[in-house]
């Protein structure tokens, strides 16, 4: 779908990576800018990530991403500024955004980059992956949150009507 349209497009490498972290990490537009090389293990394909409220965890990294992650500094920053008249060693979480909302817009979709958890999310969920797994992947506290991004679909529901044990019940109408 979308997300489809938009990875086939002539994008420039960073902002394929972002959306590819967004997508298939579900991380946050703050949490992509600040990717450090030092920071991925690419033997172990884990990442360490600091999130909200200052938590730093280790997750695993979807296989897209640490292939684009070969291109990236070991002992840098993925994402450094444009321009040399910043403060910060990397670029801000609102460029992350833009470029990402852009890159979307361009292929005629409205999507915020923050959609991308969703989609993460609700592809693990119609995967079948347990949601206390989802939730820690990612990193929430609490699984009331993460149901929040997950979206579920009538097939979804209908599916699981029929995982149900019926072999007890005698059907009255019968």
């Amino acid at each position: 779908g979308q997300l489809q349209k938009v990875l086939e497009s002539d994008l420039r490498a960073p902002v394929r990576t972002r959306i590819l972290c967004g997508a298939f990490n579900g991380l946050r537009i703050h949490e992509i800018a600040k990717i450090h090389g030092s920071e991925l293990d690419h033997s172990e394909g884990l990442l360490q990530v600091t999130g909200k409220g200052g938590l730093t965890r280790v997750i695993p990294v979807h296989p897209l991403v640490l292939e684009d992650a070969r291109q990236y500094p070991r002992d840098g920053y993925w994402f450094p500024p444009q321009s040399c008249n910043t403060r910060f060693p990397h670029v801000g979480s609102h460029s992350v955004g833009v470029s990402i909302s852009t890159a979307f817009a361009r292929v005629g979709v409205k999507m915020t980059p923050h959609q991308l958890r969703h989609y993460f999310a609700t592809s693990l969920l119609a995967g079948e992956v347990d949601s206390r797994i989802v939730q820690k992947l990612m990193r929430h506290e609490s699984l009331a949150t993460t149901a929040k991004y997950m979206g579920v679909s009538m097939p979804q529901q209908r599916e699981a009507l029929t995982k149900l044990d019926v072999s007890g019940f005698v059907n009255p109408s019968r």
